[in-house]
């Protein structure tokens, strides 16, 4: 299956100027997530909205943060 061109562009965004949900359900799957991570790196990017309030990928953000990236890379979505 070949993707359409431009469909992984992704910015490099310091990490504190994500915006995460205010909770999250289960937090296991963020420790899972930081150990996959850890192991073969981030692979897909965090889709935000314009706000940079984040849309898909908030285990791949919480898992980030604990393991103290300063940048993480983004999928921004346009009118969200």
């Amino acid at each position: 299956m070949t993707m359409p061109d431009g469909y992984y562009d992704a910015e490099l965004v310091p990490i504190g100027d994500i915006r995460p949900p205010d909770k999250i359900k289960y937090w296991a799957g963020a420790y899972a997530k930081r150990n996959a991570i850890r192991a073969t790196g981030l692979l897909m990017p965090i889709t935000v909205d314009a706000d940079n309030k984040i849309l898909d990928g908030e285990y791949n953000f919480f898992a980030c943060e604990m393991l103290g990236f300063s940048h993480v890379p983004v999928r921004r979505v346009a009118g969200s």
